[in-house]
């Protein structure tokens, strides 16, 4: 029977978080804007990742597994969501240098264990960005709070089956850092006129 009740739970939380994001609005600072959709270089000036984690239970007694150092620190995982924000803008041919569009970013990333703490649920995570031109004059800005990341359908599918295995761990985790640089990159580019 408890078997049954935790697995409930689990899918239940799955549904609960099914892209759980939202449609951001950017911001205008400057009117007109001098930043052009789709085509605007950019560059991460700044980036800040905000770590914090969570055990399956909000008491965490079977929740956050310390002895587990497979996962990525709050420095590694700057380090991880820096090369896939420039790897997304390199992708869409609008990886710029100092001489275009700063990017100011904060990343807060909610890792969430399963119960023992060695695989994780799909982390919550919110961003801010800021966009500056080469003289640090805010153009505008954006953001989008408390979403989770959402696969193409067969991918998903095949992400919750491993999240309800408890499956999906450090070595998947990666894959969630990739889908939320590419959610951001691919809001940033649509800025502007």
């Amino acid at each position: 029977m408890k078997k049954v009740i935790i697995w409930t739970m689990l899918i239940m939380l799955a549904f609960l978080f099914e892209g759980c994001g939202g449609k951001s609005q950017s911001i205008y600072i400057v009117n007109p804007t001098p930043l052009k959709k789709e085509a605007s270089k950019y560059y991460v000036k700044d980036l800040k990742v905000n770590l914090t984690e969570q055990g399956f239970l909000p008491e965490n007694i079977l929740g956050v597994n310390k002895e587990n150092k497979s996962f990525l620190d709050e420095q590694h995982l700057r380090e991880e969501f820096a090369q896939f924000l420039n790897d997304r803008l390199r992708e869409k041919g609008i990886l710029g240098d100092q001489n275009d569009f700063g990017l100011s970013v904060v990343i807060d990333y909610h890792r969430v264990f399963h119960i023992g703490g060695n695989a994780l649920m799909k982390p919550i995570v919110s961003h801010r960005y800021k966009i500056y031109d080469k003289d640090s004059t805010l153009l505008a800005q954006d953001g989008l709070n408390r979403y989770t990341t959402k696969y193409a359908y067969f991918e998903e599918v095949a992400v919750s089956v491993e999240l309800l295995a408890m499956q999906w761990d450090a070595e998947d985790e990666p894959r969630d850092v990739e889908m939320v640089s590419r959610l951001l990159i691919d809001d940033i580019s649509r800025v502007g006129n």
